[in-house]
Order: C-alpha cells, then sequence, then structure tokens
C-alpha cells in the first residue's frame, strides 16, 4: 500500500514498484488508506508519507496498520528535517525512514530489507 499526497510522486513510485513486481494499492490520503485498511486484507507493506493532510496522517496510519498485523513493516517518507523525525524510525516495529529526496535504488533497498521478515497477522 502507497499513501503519497503528491500526485507526481506518487505516480512515480507506483511505476517503479510495479516494475520491480510489487502490487500496488495507490492513495492520495490517510483517510482512505485507513478504510481500505480496516476492510483487509492487509497489505504486505505500508510505505507513506509521513505529513498527509487531513484527519490521518502517516503516523496515525502506520500505527492503525501496526495494530492490525503485528511487526507490520512500514516505511515513512518524510521531507521533514532529520532531527524532527528520527523518532518515527522503530527498528523494534519494522518502521524505517527514507527522507526526501531519495533515489530509487535506496527505496528498492529499503522495501527488500523491510519485506525479508514476513508479518505475523493477529
Amino acid at each position: 500500500m502507497l499513501v503519497e499526497d503528491q500526485p507526481a510522486l506518487r505516480l512515480v513510485l507506483v511505476e517503479v514498484l510495479t516494475e520491480l513486481g510489487y502490487q500496488v494499492q495507490a492513495f492520495e490520503g490517510g483517510h482512505s488508506a485507513l478504510e481500505s485498511l480496516q476492510e483487509g486484507p492487509p497489505p504486505d507493506l505500508l510505505i507513506t508519507d509521513v505529513g498527509l493532510p487531513g484527519r490521518v496522517d502517516g503516523n496515525q496510519l502506520a500505527e492503525a496498520y501496526q495494530n492490525l498485523v503485528e511487526h507490520a513493516p512500514v516505511l515513512l517518507i518524510t521531507g521533514y528535517d532529520t532531527a524532527d523525525t528520527m523518532h518515527f524510525a522503530r527498528p523494534d516495529r519494522r518502521t524505517e525512514l527514507l527522507h526526501k529526496p531519495f533515489d530509487l535504488s535506496t527505496l528498492g533497498e529499503r522495501i527488500e530489507r523491510l519485506l525479508a521478515i514476513a508479518p505475523h497477522p493477529r
């Protein structure tokens, strides 16, 4: 599942992830992504922008996903300063942080690392 409010970046990420062989369900906002999570089945990985507009931001979405699936892998994407966002990375909960701008090879490496250990459905 990909959640990114910037249309151009969302389009590029969907294209790249599809080329890498992943099936991608993309959303513009956190609220619609949260509804999809609640309706199930849960995705194998959540990639979300931290600073989503609206009532549900990326951190809230990640927390909801990890409440559904124990040790669910999350890749948080942010353009915020490193010092302000490092606390979002939680290796114990399989949450990693990727700062914008990023190169696509780094994105691929992070995804592979997060998917290396399968989550345990609750």
